[in-house]
This record gives C-alpha cells, structure tokens and sequence, in this order.
C-alpha cells in the first residue's frame, strides 16, 4: 500500500474502533436498566452533579441512580473472582484467629 493508503486504512480502523467502544459503552452502561427492589445510596454530589448533567444529553430519560446501578453491576461481574477471594482470604484468615 502508498502511504496515503495506509493512513486512510489507520484511520478508518481507529474510526471502526472508537464507534465499537462507544456501542459497547452505551450497551454496558446507558441501555440496561435493571428493576426490581431498590435501597437508598449516596454519592458525592459532585459525581452526582456531573452525571446529572452529562446523561440528558447523552441518554435522555436514563437517570443517575439507572446509570450508578450499570456501573456497579459491571464492576461485580468483571471483578467477582477477585472479591471472592479476598472474602475467602479475610474469612479464613477469622476462623483461624477464632480458633486460636
């Protein structure tokens, strides 16, 4: 390939790139909305001021509390594994000073 070739491929792959992490972003946090029973929470206002104003614009009708609840929900499912090691670290780690 000419070089202008090649840099027009680049940018169509970074183009490619960047509308797939934009679909993915939108899928994982600003399209799911999980239902069901609900418990009160709290976050610094300024985290909550900045979501406030940024999610009308980019998914209208998509609340703070529906965005918060996506973020949480993905950081359980990517980190599970190492949570429940901690737990069963900190558990065991216990039961050992219980025996003692």
């Amino acid at each position: 390939l000419v070089g202008s070739e090649m840099c027009i491929r680049d940018r169509n792959k970074d183009l490619l790139k960047k509308m797939e992490e934009k679909s993915v972003y939108a899928e994982t946090f600003l399209d799911r909305r999980i239902t069901g029973k609900r418990k009160q929470t709290y976050i610094h206002s300024s985290l909550y001021e900045e979501l406030a104003g940024i999610l009308p614009v980019i998914a209208p009708g998509f609340s703070v509390p529906m965005f918060v609840n996506n973020v949480l929900a993905d950081h359980l499912e990517k980190y599970r594994d190492v949570m429940n090691e901690m737990y069963r670290k900190e558990v065991e780690k216990r039961l050992q000073e219980w025996k003692k």
